[in-house]
């Protein structure tokens, strides 16, 4: 702990490949306390396999309230790839609204989309639970 904020220091998969297309809660309460105010998660890797044509396009949504896009991550790759692929998109810092958040993918070209989270850290209010 520094400060208030909690930084892990391990590997923390809160979702491993996960491939909704509808939107699916994640829930953090084994990681985060209810009183965090915030948390970071990293969207390690997300991919998918191209088409026959050798494209893929996918676009990730982060909500951290249902029906409310906080940000979005897009893997569009039209070089002629032909198996699965997957790539880092970023970490985000969201508002601890739900104790977890929400996420789907949006597949324009290509199938089996993936993505990775991984929890990195969460703020707590006055340095302490």
């Amino acid at each position: 702990m520094e400060g208030n904020e909690v930084i892990y220091d391990t590997y923390n998969a809160v979702l491993l490949n996960g491939g909704a297309t509808s939107e699916t809660f994640i829930d953090l309460a084994n990681y985060v306390p209810k009183v965090a105010t915030v948390f970071q998660i990293s969207a390690l890797s997300m991919g998918g396999t191209a088409d026959v044509t050798g494209v893929f396009v996918d676009t990730v949504t982060i909500e951290h309230t249902s029906g409310k896009i906080f940000t979005q991550g897009l893997v569009s790759l039209t070089t002629g790839v032909s198996a699965s692929c997957q790539f880092p998109i970023g970490s985000y810092t969201l508002p601890n609204t739900k104790n977890g958040f929400y996420y789907y993918h949006t597949v324009n070209n290509g199938s089996a989309p993936v993505v990775t989270f991984l929890l990195l850290s969460y703020k707590v209010p006055n340095g302490g639970p």
